[in-house]
């Protein structure tokens, strides 16, 4: 939402029209074996980025960042630090953000509208609100995480010019998986869009200064927050490589990707994203229960004999019906609930996935494998409310419906709800 004072100061992305925004200049790993940061001494050093303000680099002690204006003259001509831009940025920044909080104040819901000022309904009232949270945990800027090792030849493009949400607000729609395996986190992240989206606006703020600030918790309920600017890898077509754009370019679903990949892990690289089931640190935290299909007393074996000579009618079918009418009605009672849903199983999962026994071995089985995550949008039901089948959606953006009962019996792993971290 942009709003405006006067007629004509806009908050929001308009707002920093009026500031002197820098972009990173990337030095070329320039190494220092030792760095005097104030009182503080770091060695073994390498300088990552460096902005009109502050400096970014790595250490054995991880990744740091300090203000130009505390280092020594010599470094500071060295990385050509100017006061009176510096100084400049800082009171911009300053006046930004106190016309900001003054608009807050000053424009309550009920306040008469005008061609200038909108009046805000309480639910606006509540984004704004949780905006403005994220917006006192800016923090510093992160340098940009490093991309895959395996992808050449990318480029860094700004998309500071790209909305934060769409019109609507965040979607599972946004989510379109890039050339990064983290299936487990686009499909979550698609979940709680879906079933919480007010949720994701607490997650993401835009500083209005070409800058975004992401929030993530710790298991022990911890929150940490992450500051990353506009700029994403791109291919030679100008597309982002990693998380697409959503509806409207809005940039959203990247921008808490970008954040996700600084500090999983502590490396900073997408490379560090690559697989996982979003139970460690820095994280979007979600329940961890899981609903399975009860398998007692059926042998995978005979599942695969029975699908392969065509699913006849008798006890297996008998059988495998009620535990999957068992299952699907867990699922179902959660989405009623208006929880999110996703589960575990093979990638490009289908009505014709191949049965494969667990003897196999694991890259070739199908059985219970869950290899890839998908978000569960609905459960499928007759006129005489039976159950039929799974609508699931990929984080590629794909929809697939399952109706055979020996697939989803053989190949899901368990599904689980994805409820967000309670604030």
């Amino acid at each position: 939402m942009k709003l405006r004072i006067g007629g004509n100061i806009r908050l929001g992305k308009c707002i920093a029209l009026g500031l002197l925004i820098v972009a990173l200049k990337v030095c070329a790993e320039e190494r220092l074996t030792v760095l005097k940061v104030g009182n503080d001494v770091f060695s073994n050093v390498t300088v990552v980025a460096v902005t009109t303000t502050d400096i970014y680099f790595t250490h054995p002690g991880g990744m740091a960042n300090a203000k130009l204006k505390e280092l020594n003259p010599e470094l500071q001509k060295h990385f050509h630090y100017n006061t009176t831009n510096a100084m400049a940025l800082e009171k911009n920044q300053m006046e930004a953000n106190a016309q900001y909080h003054a608009y807050l104040v000053s424009h309550p819901a009920q306040s008469p509208p005008n061609e200038d000022r909108p009046v805000l309904t309480p639910a606006a009232m509540n984004d704004l609100r949780q905006q403005n949270d994220l917006r006192q945990h800016g923090g510093n800027v992160c340098a940009n995480p490093s991309p895959m090792a395996i992808h050449k030849g990318l480029s860094v493009a700004s998309f500071a010019n790209h909305p934060l949400f769409a019109k609507d607000g965040p979607s599972k729609n946004d989510i379109f998986q890039g050339s990064v395996g983290d299936c487990y986190f686009m499909s979550r992240l698609a979940a709680l869009a879906d079933a919480h989206p007010d949720y994701i606006k607490s997650t993401v703020a835009d500083l209005s200064d070409g800058t975004y600030v992401v929030r993530f918790f710790k298991p022990n309920g911890e929150k940490t927050y992450v500051r990353v600017n506009a700029e994403l890898w791109v291919d030679n077509s100008g597309a982002p490589k990693y998380a697409r754009l959503g509806r409207e370019d809005c940039i959203w679903v990247p921008i808490i990707e970008k954040a996700f990949a600084v500090c999983r892990r502590n490396k900073s690289g997408y490379d560090s994203i690559v697989g996982g089931n979003g139970r460690e640190n820095n994280d979007l935290v979600w329940k961890h229960t899981y609903i399975k299909i009860d398998e007692t007393g059926v042998n995978p074996d005979d599942v695969i004999k029975w699908a392969n000579s065509g699913e006849p009618e008798g006890q297996m079918k008998d059988t495998l019906c009620a535990r999957v009418q068992m299952f699907l009605g867990k699922i179902n009672d959660q989405c009623q609930l208006g929880e999110g849903m996703g589960l575990g199983a093979p990638p490009g999962f289908s009505n014709k996935t191949p049965l494969v026994p667990s003897s196999a071995g694991l890259e070739k089985s199908t059985y219970r494998r869950g290899a890839h995550i998908y978000m569960i949008d609905h459960v499928k039901m007759d006129a005489k409310g039976n159950f039929t089948g799974i609508v699931l959606r990929n984080p590629g953006g794909r929809y697939v419906t399952i109706t055979d009962y020996a697939r989803i019996f053989f190949c899901i792993g368990a599904a689980g709800p994805v409820e967000p971290q309670a604030e």
